[in-house]
């Protein structure tokens, strides 16, 4: 470059070092994270930016309606704990059309206003094929799978 040749053992030890930044930056990218839903954790290493994207590089799915904490467009940070509260899927059957919800709540009366359903007076409820006493829509309950709603029919006589 100046009229000097340059020692072969120099261009050598260049490349090395530029090699060795190269891998120390990626090293420094990585991070280690802990990935909780219910009573199961992982540990996962990621270079991921956000929370929803080392979700997603760990190939966990996800329902719209599940929580995740911190929210997933979150900055990630080495040592961060991700906790997946999921939400439960349940079928309401009215009318003989059946509808899928997924919820949080553990109220009868709450995952049926979820659906976009209202009750009459006399209307019947059944949960996992149990009558609900209408006194009982509104406490907390284990998640049903199947929320049946019999409709009370008029009758004129």
């Amino acid at each position: 470059m100046f009229g000097y040749p340059i020692p072969r053992w120099l261009i050598i030890v260049g490349v090395v070092f530029v090699g060795a930044l190269a891998l120390a930056g990626l090293g420094l990218r990585e991070k280690m994270v802990t990935v909780s839903e219910g009573d199961q954790t992982i540990t996962l290493t990621t270079q991921a930016g956000t929370v929803g994207d080392a979700i997603q590089s760990a190939g966990i799915a996800l329902y719209p309606e599940d929580i995740v904490q911190p929210p997933a467009d979150s900055p990630l940070e080495s040592g961060s704990t991700i906790t997946l509260t999921r939400a439960l899927p349940v079928r309401i059957v009215d009318g003989g059309v059946t509808y899928s919800i997924r919820t949080h709540r553990n109220e009868i009366a709450a995952m049926i206003a979820e659906a976009g359903k209202t009750l009459a007076p006399g209307d019947a409820v059944y949960a996992d094929g149990q009558r609900v006493p209408t006194d009982q829509f509104d406490l907390v309950g284990p998640v049903p799978h199947v929320i049946l709603i019999q409709r009370a029919m008029p009758i004129a006589i």
